[in-house]
């Protein structure tokens, strides 16, 4: 897929004299970019936020590099102080009214227990209640935490992705197409495209590289039984994030022959790491500051959709908003008739309220 309205698709090959010119060209853009944002109003405002999420980075880099060299004799220690830096993080992030509990099973709607859950974010549990077994309606998010995110693990995350969405919602197009309890992976490091770079020698191009092998690995695992079961976050500290976006462009009316009726895309931020040496002009865009800091970016969309979900104002979430990236690459699609006949006649009859009859789109 190519560079389509904003969508991230592999690059085609460009020749000597094609990439001069667009080395050029990124030069000259990412000058005017950085001038603007040193212009604009969030200028002091993320510079403030950067003071707090750079040494965050840092300290993720630095305990990484410890873990990894005592992860052989000792992998159960290395993971659980692999969580309590994710936990500890989130703390400091979130809202105060929100409790983060380290590992743990939900009890889902459908009276199911889920498998067992690294981090599990709750709000508005009373204290006397033990943390270890949790009920859904507590439950805002919910994540699974790697100390190097690999291939091999996708198949699990994906599968407890869909476990703890059991049953659909209705509503509004939103609550149809996310699943309540927000989910996503949480990781130090990773080693997605086959080759393992180490922290300090990371750069934008390898950190491309991991990203695009992470989308081609979702594509491959196959479309979610139901939109709402889809992975939400992807973090990866040292590389790149990527945020759940989903749109439905069925119209009975006006149908759009090139889009699917239901689609979900992945907003994508890349960490520059040592430097851009050899990153294509694609990579270079998307790793413009401040939309660099995947932390940032994770923290930004999470708290994008605990608005969404009533958990927080939007003050909080429009406060992160600089993080956010404008490129976004095609993951999955669905045929409108997965979201039920109720709600593709309500769509038809444009009586979901406030919603336009053709395209819908929701982080």
């Amino acid at each position: 897929m190519n560079i389509v309205s904003g969508n991230v698709g592999s690059e085609p090959e460009l020749n000597v004299g094609a990439k001069d010119e667009s080395a050029r060209y990124i030069e000259v853009f990412e000058k005017k970019m950085d001038e603007e944002f040193k212009s604009s109003i969030h200028f002091s405002k993320v510079n403030l936020m950067l003071s707090a999420l750079d040494p965050a980075r840092d300290r993720f880099s630095a305990k990484y590099n410890f873990l990894q060299s005592v992860v052989n004799n000792d992998s159960g220690t290395a993971g659980k102080e692999c969580e309590q830096l994710f936990i500890d993080f989130l703390t400091e992030y979130l809202p105060k009214n929100l409790e983060v509990c380290s590992g743990g099973r939900i009890i889902l709607e459908n009276g199911d227990e889920s498998p067992q859950i690294d981090i599990i974010v709750i709000k508005d549990m009373p204290k006397p209640f033990p943390r270890t077994y949790i009920s859904h309606e507590y439950v805002v998010a919910a994540f699974e935490v790697k100390l190097t995110l690999k291939k091999e693990y996708l198949k699990k995350i994906a599968n407890t992705a869909a476990l703890l969405r059991p049953c659909p919602r209705y509503g509004t197009p939103r609550s149809v197409l996310f699943g309540k309890i927000i989910y996503g992976v949480l990781s130090l490091s990773s080693n997605m495209s086959g080759k393992k770079i180490p922290t300090e020698h990371k750069n934008l191009m390898s950190n491309w590289k991991e990203s695009d092998s992470m989308l081609k690995a979702l594509r491959e695992l196959g479309n979610p039984r139901h939109p709402s079961q889809a992975v939400d976050l992807v973090l990866v500290a040292d590389s790149f994030f990527l945020g759940a976006s989903k749109s439905i462009n069925y119209s009975k009316n006006w149908p759009v022959d090139f889009l699917d009726d239901i689609e979900l895309y992945y907003y994508n931020n890349l960490s520059v790491g040592v430097g851009k040496e050899n990153a294509s002009m694609l990579a270079r865009t998307l790793a413009i500051p401040p939309r660099d800091q995947v932390l940032g970016a994770f923290i930004s969309r999470l708290f994008y959709m605990l608005f969404r979900e009533g958990i927080v104002d939007s003050d909080s979430a429009e406060a992160m908003y600089p993080f956010e990236s404008s490129f976004k690459s095609y993951c999955y699609s669905w045929n409108i008739d997965v979201l039920g006949e109720d709600f593709k006649r309500q769509w038809e009859n444009k009586s979901i309220s406030g919603e336009p009859e053709w395209r819908s789109i929701h982080p």
